[in-house]
């Protein structure tokens, strides 16, 4: 998948969204211990359900356990449309962007030059399924935008959360985020339950081992 932010990256950024092991994503969301929260939580709720769907239920988000970074994070939905769109925002990140985020699309926080390309990247958080994370600039400061898909309750992947952290910068109206670097990690499935073997008993014999279907030989 290609992602081009024209006019908004430095010569030497990656136009393509490069898809990380899961052991790589320590180093990235070292430098934003908001994101590194974040992770850490989603992570311990699909550890809860090793063998169901490959993201944790939305129902099963506490906000107690968001405490600490409650006021920079929020919930997202997918419209049928395709539309990525804020369903529920902390104060702080309201106050920041000086907008009423609630029902507005994701791309509304960008600047609009990179918009273009955000639709497509927002999509592979719920198609592939894929963890997203975004290096942003707004006003000179750097930043972060995290983005971890989560199910509904028929199963479908139609809802994330997200957290976003940004650096100190002046607070002069709107932010109008510049997208640096793409960091998307696909969500692995979950290992699949071991089948347990079945056992056929013979009167006066010892139990055998063998598929349900397969005939034993008659005794003489």
């Amino acid at each position: 998948m290609r992602v081009d932010f024209p006019g908004t990256a430095p010569a030497n950024a990656p136009a393509r969204a490069p898809v990380h092991a899961p052991d790589q994503i320590d180093a990235i969301t070292a430098a934003w211990p908001a994101t590194r929260h974040l992770a850490a939580y989603w992570q311990a709720l699909s550890r809860a359900h090793p063998h169901g769907p490959p993201v944790p239920p939305r129902h099963a988000i506490d906000p107690v356990a968001l405490s600490p970074i409650l006021g920079q994070s929020g919930l997202l939905d997918r419209d049928r449309d395709g539309t990525v769109r804020f369903r529920l925002v902390g104060a702080a990140l309201r106050r920041r962007m000086h907008l009423p985020l609630p029902g507005l699309p994701l791309r509304t926080i960008f600047h609009p030059v990179a918009r273009a390309g955000l639709d497509a990247l927002f999509a592979e958080v719920f198609d592939a399924p894929a963890q997203l994370r975004i290096t942003v600039a707004d006003g000179g400061a750097a930043g972060q935008v995290a983005i971890l898909p989560l199910g509904d309750r028929n199963g479908a992947i139609s809802r994330a959360v997200f957290v976003i952290s940004l650096g100190d910068a002046p607070d002069n109206g709107p932010a109008r985020l510049r997208p640096i670097r793409v960091h998307l990690t696909r969500v692995a499935a979950p290992p699949a339950p071991v089948p347990r073997r079945r056992f056929r008993v013979i009167d006066g014999g010892r139990a055998r081992r063998g598929p349900p279907d397969r005939a034993l030989p008659e005794a003489p």
